[in-house]
């Protein structure tokens, strides 16, 4: 399944006039309980969640599920350029809205991912910041931060811990896709597959090490609600 966005040169991603892209581990969804595929999403590397329709039983019918646009795409603006598009190089999660049921708003999935690379040389260095999401796909494509609600990280000590707490802002379906969490650490990335489990949302963070002796960097464990 090809989405058409990306290009390469002379066979080679190191040329300057290349911009190649990659599609992550993609998120299969059964959608009638079938056991049959009905509905597959993937990140990629230039900042793009694409949900992909395979409820044909013809496989040359299957397609992006929004033709060639995405479900959502993932920057730091609303408007993506080649300077603040995220890439996505882990699995999504997914979840049926715990809210949103109607059949006008189909599939009525959330899709839950974070962004950041850390694949090839200097991505270590990469300073741009970076995003956890949760989209719900309502039948409809061409998602962007604009249309989501944002939530924040704080940090605070308890017993002498360091813990993170997150606001639980309450999104609007009527007018709001889903929210965002922008990550507050410098360098901070999601790399790792996220799990939606119940009500609850799992993530790992990774910040590298900016030692070239360091044992490789820290992070952060997640848990949040699904919000939704």
């Amino acid at each position: 399944l090809d989405t058409g966005v990306g290009s390469i040169v002379n066979n080679n991603c190191g040329d300057s006039s290349s911009d190649c892209n990659g599609l992550s581990s993609p998120a299969l969804a059964d959608l009638q309980g079938d056991g049959i595929i009905d509905r597959i999403y993937a990140g990629d590397l230039h900042g793009n969640l694409w949900a992909f329709n395979l409820s044909s039983t013809n496989p040359a019918s299957w397609a992006s599920a929004y033709g060639s646009t995405p479900l959502a795409h993932a920057c730091t603006s609303a408007t993506c350029t080649a300077g603040n598009r995220q890439p996505i190089t882990s699995r999504p999660a997914l979840a049926r809205h715990k809210t949103q049921r109607s059949s006008t708003t189909a599939p009525n999935i959330m899709v839950f991912f974070g962004t950041g690379q850390y694949l090839a040389v200097n991505d270590s260095d990469s300073t741009l910041q970076q995003t956890f999401y949760g989209v719900w796909d309502d039948g409809s494509g061409d998602v962007t931060r604009t249309d989501l609600l944002q939530q924040t990280l704080s940090t605070d000590t308890s017993n002498g811990q360091t813990v993170r707490t997150l606001t639980d802002n309450s999104v609007d379906y009527g007018t709001q896709r889903g929210w965002y969490i922008n990550l507050p650490t410098s360098k901070e990335r999601v790399v790792t597959n996220a799990a939606a489990i119940g009500d609850l949302v799992f993530f790992n963070t990774m910040i590298p090490s900016t030692s070239v002796c360091g044992y490789g960097g820290s992070g952060w464990l997640m848990l949040a609600t699904q919000l939704n």
